[in-house]
């Protein structure tokens, strides 16, 4: 079968932002763990042992978890010997994507214990590193840095 004609795997976009966040994890020495997206492809018939696919579409997990589990060490532009890697709620979105309301009582949990918690696209994430000092904007591409105060996004032109 030539490339042309190739079956490919369509990707989600929430897919395609997880992937972002996951590499830049990594760039930052962090650690993720992905949360219930490996679902059942099916199993062998104990009798006869023929593959039989699973019909099951969950994830197994409750709801309202987030995609991610992320360990980022101490922040690198301000690091302190003593400051322990922290851990982040990573709850990816696709441009225009919303919370669910267990998602969002998931996130009001984070919030009461402190523990951070990121909900949206990729530019979310990297807003929140900026933020807490994991990158700084000379790292980051300036159309992924958060617009200026007052700026509308659709009419900001870039020089």
């Amino acid at each position: 079968m030539s490339p042309r004609h190739a079956i490919r795997r369509r990707q989600h976009p929430e897919d395609v932002e997880v992937s972002h966040i996951q590499q830049l994890v990594g760039v930052l020495g962090g650690k993720y763990y992905t949360i219930g997206t490996r679902r059942s492809r099916g199993r062998a018939c104990p009798s006869c042992g023929v593959f039989v696919a699973s019909t099951d579409h969950g994830t197994r997990q409750t709801e309202g978890l987030p995609d991610l589990l992320v360990f980022l060490p101490a922040s690198r532009i301000a690091p302190s010997e003593a400051a322990p890697p922290t851990l982040v709620a990573v709850e990816a979105k696709a441009p225009r994507g919303r919370l669910c309301p267990e998602q969002i009582e998931f996130r009001e949990w984070c919030r009461a214990a402190r523990v951070p918690h990121v909900a949206g696209t990729y530019d979310a994430f990297i807003h929140w590193c900026l933020e807490h000092r994991y990158l700084g904007p000379r790292q980051v591409p300036h159309y992924r840095l958060p617009a200026p105060a007052g700026a509308d996004k659709e009419t900001h032109v870039h020089d």
